[in-house]
């Protein structure tokens, strides 16, 4: 490689760091608010950077990564959470919802940064996969149709995941905010992704209107 190449090559790996370290917010309290079939709302404040390119050093995984969320038997995995599906954001950035049992056998869905095939968060410039204890948002699904979860994700390009888990049949509407429709990305057991552009304001965000033969339920 040229000396250009090099000096181009270390500048990209500088940028990409910077933007790891900035994009750490402190992370918020999580709140929980039922809507439609469930949605969850939950402030996570998590901080996203660079992707899988080697750059990011590596933290210890975490079975608790947002302290205030319930944890018990109901809601805690035994061998952590299986990528299920993951979708990028404007900026290349990639985010997975990740699927699993609680120790109880309730389903169970957590979301947050793809680094290679771990799902986690970033945390003053380190990325932590999570645990294989960790929590997430699980329901009955002979109960209920589907779950959600809403994660804002603050930083310099600040997005929203909406995620969740439903039935094998379940295809959740597209959602409408500012204007705009975003699709969501299905994986095979159920599990969907929507990432959206800026911090949700949750009365703003809607679902498009469907008839009842589209819905399962």
């Amino acid at each position: 490689m040229s000396d250009r190449g090099r000096r181009t090559q270390n500048a990209v790996r500088d940028q990409l760091v910077a933007a790891a370290v900035r994009e750490h917010q402190p992370r918020r309290r999580r709140r929980r608010l039922r809507v439609a079939t469930v949605l969850v709302v939950a402030g996570l404040g998590i901080a996203a950077g660079a992707d899988a390119t080697g750059l990011l050093r590596s933290g210890e995984p975490l079975d608790q990564p947002f302290p205030g969320t319930l944890r018990d038997a109901s809601t805690t995995a035994t061998d952590g959470p299986r990528l299920a599906v993951s979708a990028l954001d404007a900026t290349g950035r990639r985010w997975g919802v990740g699927a699993f049992r609680s120790r109880t056998g309730r389903d169970c869905v957590t979301a947050g940064l793809v680094i290679g095939t771990q799902l986690g968060i970033m945390r003053e410039g380190r990325f932590h996969p999570y645990g294989k204890e960790v929590t997430g948002v699980c329901f009955d699904l002979e109960r209920l149709p589907s779950v959600r979860d809403l994660m804002p994700v603050r930083g310099e390009h600040p997005v929203t995941l909406v995620f969740g888990r439903g039935r094998p049949s379940y295809r959740p509407a597209p959602l409408l905010y500012d204007g705009r429709r975003y699709e969501p990305t299905l994986g095979r057991d159920g599990s969907f992704l929507f990432v959206i552009d800026g911090i949700v304001a949750i009365n703003r965000l809607r679902e498009e209107t469907r008839s009842p033969a589209e819905v399962d339920g």
